[in-house]
C-alpha cells in the first residue's frame, strides 16, 4: 500500500491484489494523472484532502478504480447520502438527545461491519461480519443479531444478511459455524440455530412474503441437519461438539466457548441448544402456514412441542429450580480423555427456556427463573446478566465464565416480556444501555462482553486465559443495543424503565 502526498497515486503489491491510494487537496478542480487515467472534477471545498482506497488485479487497474471514485460532481450531496444512514429518523421515533451518541455510535458500527458482496462464495448478498478484525468472518448466529438491528434502519438489507448465511448451506444441510468470501473456515461445526426466529422477526417488519418463501426451503434443510447430527441419543435434546482435549476453548460451535458448562469434557444433552432448536421450530410453524405449506406447519410445530416437552422433563432441577445441561453417559470418552466429574453449573443457559412459550410453560417454573435471575445472590449483578451466576465456583471476569454479553440480554429481554414479566424486562433493558452508554462515554468504543460487576474496564478483562481484553466495537453488541434502546426509550419511554 502506497500514500500519495499530492495529485497522483501510487500503487503496491499485496498478498492477493495490488492496492492503490489516492490523496489530492479539495480546495482546487483535480486531475488524476500519473499514467493510469484521466479524470478532471470541480467540487466546493468541505475538506483539507480527500483519498480513495482500492485494489485490482494489476497497477493500472487498482489506480484506476481509486482515480475514479473522484469523478463525483457534487460533494456535499453524496456526504448527505453517506449520512442518511446516522439519521435518527432511521428509528421508529425519537431518540432523546441524553441517548443520540451512544444511538450514533451502534449506527457507525453497525455500517461498518456491514459488507457489500464479494468473492466466490459470499457474491451474491451483503453480509456481515462481528468486527474487522480479529473476527472478520461472517459467523452464524452473529449474523443473526446484526439483522435484528439492521432491519429497523433498512429492511431490505437486513434480509440480505440473513439470506447471505443460507447461501452457505452445504447439500447435507450443514451452514458452517463461519465463513469467508473464498469458503467455509470451519465445515465441521455449526452455531445455535437461531435462523428461523431471526427471519420471523426480520419478516415481522418487512412483510415480505415472497423474500420468506425463499429462505424456508434452507431454514427447514438446516434445523433437519441439527437433529440428525447433534441427538446422538435420539432424545430430541441437541449436543454441541465438545473438544476435550482443549482447555480454553471446549466448545465454540456453542458460542459459549470457554462455560464452565463445558469443563468435563462431556457431551451433554444442552439446554440452550434445545431451546434454540424448539424456538425455531416454532418459527418455522409460522412461516410455513404463511408462505402456503400448512402441513409442514403442523409437523414444524408439533416437533417443536415434542423438543419443549423433553427440555421441560429432563433438564429441569425440581430442587434447586433451575435448568441444566445433562451428560450423554459415554464410558469411552471419560476413560480415553481422564475426564472430571460432571458438575452442574449456574449457567444462563439455564435461564433461557423463558423463551419458550408461555402456554407450554409450567407458570410455577418461571417464576422459579425469574427469582433466581433477579436474585443479587446469582444473576442480577451491577450489570446483569453474567454468563455464570456470581454464586457458582467458577465464576471469573473470563469470556463466558461471568462477564455480561449484550446478545444474551436481549435474548432474555425478549424472554421476559414474552413470559409477562414487563417490569423486569424493561430494568434489564434500562440496566443494560445505562452500563453500555458509560462505558461508551469512558472508552469511546462498544465491546465484546463485559464486567458483571461493572468494576473493570472491558479491555482490562481476560479472554481464554490471557489477560487481553475484550474484542471494541462489536457489531451484534451494536444491534442488540440499538434495538434497546428502540424498543424500550424510543418505543415506551425512558421514564416507564
Amino acid at each position: 500500500l502506497a500514500v500519495h502526498a499530492g495529485d497522483s497515486c501510487w500503487a503496491v503489491d499485496g498478498s492477493d491484489y495490488v492496492y492503490a491510494l489516492c490523496l489530492h487537496s479539495a480546495s482546487q478542480p483535480h486531475t488524476a494523472s500519473d499514467g493510469l487515467n484521466d479524470i478532471s472534477f470541480k467540487h466546493r471545498r468541505l475538506f483539507g484532502f480527500l483519498f480513495s482506497l482500492s485494489f485490482g488485479d494489476s497497477r493500472e487497474d487498482a489506480g484506476t478504480r481509486a482515480a475514479a471514485s473522484f469523478t463525483f460532481q457534487d460533494l456535499q450531496a453524496l456526504a448527505r447520502k453517506k449520512m442518511k444512514f446516522f439519521s435518527p429518523a432511521s428509528l421508529t421515533g425519537r431518540v432523546p438527545a441524553e441517548w443520540g451518541p451512544l444511538a450514533g455510535k451502534c449506527l457507525s458500527v453497525i455500517k461498518v461491519n456491514t459488507l457489500a458482496a464479494e468473492g466466490s462464495v459470499l457474491g451474491k448478498f451483503h453480509w456481515s461480519t462481528p468486527d474487522r478484525l480479529p473476527h472478520r468472518f461472517m459467523w452464524l448466529w452473529d449474523s443473526v443479531f446484526h439483522a435484528l438491528g439492521m432491519v429497523i434502519l433498512n429492511g431490505p438489507l437486513a434480509q440480505e444478511l440473513l439470506s447471505s448465511v443460507l447461501e452457505e448451506l452445504t447439500p447435507e444441510g450443514l451452514i458452517s459455524i463461519q465463513m469467508l468470501p473464498s469458503g467455509p473456515q470451519n465445515p465441521s461445526m455449526t452455531q445455535p440455530p437461531i435462523l428461523a426466529w431471526g427471519v420471523w422477526r426480520v419478516f415481522s417488519l418487512t412483510g415480505d412474503v415472497e423474500w420468506l418463501r425463499e429462505v424456508y426451503p434452507g431454514l427447514v434443510k438446516y434445523l433437519d441437519w441439527d437433529f440428525e447430527h447433534r441427538d446422538s441419543n435420539n432424545n430430541l435434546l441437541l449436543e454441541w461438539t465438545i473438544k476435550p482435549w482443549s482447555r480454553f476453548c471446549k466448545s465454540a460451535e456453542s458460542g459459549m466457548d470457554n462455560s464452565p458448562r463445558f469443563d468435563s469434557g462431556r457431551i451433554l444433552d444442552s439446554v440452550d441448544f434445545s431451546v434454540y432448536a424448539a424456538q425455531d421450530l416454532f418459527s418455522l410453524g409460522k412461516i410455513g402456514a404463511v408462505v402456503g405449506k400448512p402441513r409442514e406447519a403442523q409437523r414444524h410445530h408439533q416437533m417443536a412441542e415434542d423438543v419443549t416437552e423433553a427440555i421441560h422433563s429432563i433438564l429441569w432441577d425440581e430442587e434447586l429450580g433451575f435448568y441444566f445441561d445433562k451428560p450423554v453417559l459415554n464410558a469411552s470418552d471419560v476413560s480415553q480423555y481422564n475426564l472430571p466429574p460432571f458438575r452442574q453449573v449456574f449457567a444462563s443457559s439455564g435461564l433461557l427456556p423463558l423463551l419458550l412459550p408461555p402456554s407450554s410453560f409450567p407458570h410455577s417454573r418461571a417464576e422459579r427463573l425469574v427469582e433466581v435471575l433477579m436474585s443479587p445472590d446469582h444473576f442480577w449483578t451491577s450489570f446483569p446478566v453474567p454468563s455464570v451466576s456470581t454464586s457458582d465456583p467458577e465464576w471469573t471476569e473470563d469470556m463466558w465464565r461471568g462477564p455480561t454479553w449484550a446478545n444474551v440480554n436481549y435474548l432474555l429481554n425478549v424472554a421476559l416480556n414474552q413470559q409477562g414479566y414487563a417490569r423486569e424486562a424493561g430494568q434489564l433493558a434500562l440496566r443494560h444501555l445505562e452500563v453500555v452508554r458509560e462505558v461508551y462515554q469512558s472508552t469511546g468504543s462498544l465491546w465484546e462482553s463485559y464486567d458483571s460487576r461493572n468494576l473493570i474496564l472491558p479491555d482490562k478483562l481476560k479472554k481464554k486465559g490471557k489477560q487481553v481484553g475484550a474484542v471494541c466495537d462489536l457489531q451484534w453488541t451494536a444491534s442488540v443495543t440499538l434495538l434497546l434502546l428502540n424498543e424500550n426509550v424510543v418505543s415506551k419511554g425512558y421514564e416507564s424503565l
